[in-house]
């Protein structure tokens, strides 16, 4: 107020803001940890459970924000993970002549990831209405 104005309404409105940039950005991490889960819960179910392996290396990392975006990470760290997942080949005619009978040169990839991928696709208007719901209740309660 030394040049005669008064700006606290302008420095209010500035800490307004601020909370809200605050609370938009735990809600967004908290609707990016919930898909994230989800995802988990669904790649999991759909993982061969041969040795339970692959089934219990399922993981989920940490929240990354660049700028205006977030990311995560779902992922199974098992070295043969991508092999499940897309396909692979088979060493036909090699064993025992039993295996080589019955074996196939190609195992189809049981998609755990792509499938789930597609799933939460068609969920995210839910989650993001959710998110939007959220969102304008704790605003208009904090800033109101």
């Amino acid at each position: 107020m030394a040049d005669g104005y008064d700006y606290s309404e302008i420095e209010a409105f500035g800490k307004r803001l601020d909370r809200a940039q605050e609370i938009m950005d735990e809600l967004f991490q908290e609707a990016i940890k919930e898909i994230a889960l989800d995802f988990l819960v669904i790649a999991k179910g759909r993982t061969p459970e041969k040795t339970g392996l692959l089934k219990d290396r399922w993981r989920i990392g940490e929240i990354q924000k660049q700028g205006n975006s977030y990311t995560i990470e779902v992922f199974d760290n098992t070295e043969y993970a991508s092999f499940v997942e897309s396909g692979h080949r088979t060493r036909k005619g090699k064993g025992k002549k039993s295996s080589r009978i019955n074996s196939k040169a190609w195992v189809e990839g049981r998609f755990m990831m792509k499938l789930t991928e597609d799933d939460i696709a068609i969920r995210m208007p839910g989650y993001l209405n959710k998110l939007y719901d959220k969102l304008a209740e704790e605003l208009f309660k904090n800033l109101g």
